[in-house]
């Protein structure tokens, strides 16, 4: 598989500065770049199939959208906290519009975020790839290098493989359990002609 070079983007934030690599949106920001734990912004799914950002440790589920802006809000039930995105119509690259004015009412958990990105990272490659299950999760853990926080929440890596093989099973489309199907008339024309043959 062959690496994207990442591809310089424009924000309306002075402070982000954003690039995009193999589909996938990443935001950085000053404060964000000395970090060792963290310093990209992902886009996922959540368990019920909503768009997800996570960015600063905070995650955000798509509230609503218009054709050009994105409306996020925390995933945190009880937190008001809010975020804009701008979608490219061209590119399809989100930047961020603007911060909401109500603040967190949590403290941030990067080791989440970082658990999050694995998370999704592995899921999108079990539908792409048949790579076995056990080898994709150790070389997307060696990849995101994990903070000790992060390696103490997550689950067991047997757990994980019996999860992201579930996921792949999905994939999977379901055997026919019917002996019927449908012969094409063109096959069925050419079987009758080879069985019974018009004798000149």
């Amino acid at each position: 598989m062959t690496s994207q070079q990442p591809e310089s983007l424009v924000s309306t934030d002075p402070s982000v500065t954003i690039s995009s690599c193999s589909n996938v949106s990443i935001f950085f920001t000053k404060s964000l770049q000395s970090s060792q734990n963290v310093g990209a912004i992902n886009f996922s799914k959540t368990q019920k199939g909503r768009d997800l950002l996570m960015m600063n440790g905070y995650s955000y589920t798509l509230n609503k959208e218009t054709k050009v802006q994105h409306y996020w809000r925390c995933e945190t039930r009880l937190c008001s906290a809010t975020l804009i995105t701008t979608r490219n119509l061209i590119t399809d690259i989100h930047s961020i519009s603007s911060v909401g004015e109500i603040h967190h009412l949590h403290a941030p958990s990067i080791a989440k975020q970082e658990i999050g990105v694995f998370r999704a990272q592995v899921k999108r490659r079990v539908r792409e790839e048949l790579t076995p299950v056990a080898l994709l999760i150790e070389q997307e853990m060696r990849k995101v290098n994990l903070s000790s926080e992060a390696q103490q929440l997550l689950t067991h890596p047997q757990h994980m493989k019996v999860a992201f093989s579930r996921e792949r099973h999905k994939c999977i489309p379901n055997i026919s359990q019917s002996l019927d199907f449908i012969i094409s008339t063109c096959v069925y024309i050419d079987t009758w002609i080879r069985t019974f043959p018009i004798k000149g």
